[in-house]
């Protein structure tokens, strides 16, 4: 005797079997356009994406004036004169500012707050 349980369970299964035939693989022209398109579709969305902004560089302020010498690469700055920090020279102690003006150079690094 075949429980009631049971027979629900085969039911089920000679269903899904049945639904399982039904289903047709896409032809290869049309896995064709569908990878094309989705190709397209990922090229356009590259294209409207600008690309991200560069990150903001750090304001600094000189805390001391420094003269600076120029034929070692070196800005001239007053106390209390912002600068942009570029970057820190492989030489502790140094950094690579750019000042308001626009001058670029190295300062001792300590001068900054």
């Amino acid at each position: 005797e075949v429980k009631p349980e049971a027979k629900e369970e085969e039911e089920e299964e000679e269903e899904e079997e049945d639904e399982s035939e039904n289903i047709v693989a896409p032809s290869k022209a049309e896995a064709a356009v569908s990878a094309d398109e989705t190709k397209v579709v990922e090229e356009a969305s590259k294209a409207q994406m600008p690309p991200p902004p560069p990150p903001p560089s750090p304001s600094m302020v000189m805390a001391h004036a420094f003269a600076g010498d120029a034929d070692l690469g070196q800005l001239t700055v007053e106390a209390g004169e912002s600068v942009e920090l570029l970057k820190t020279h492989k030489a502790e102690g140094w950094v690579w500012v750019k000042s308001a003006s626009g001058d670029e150079g190295y300062v001792p690094e300590g001068y900054l707050e």
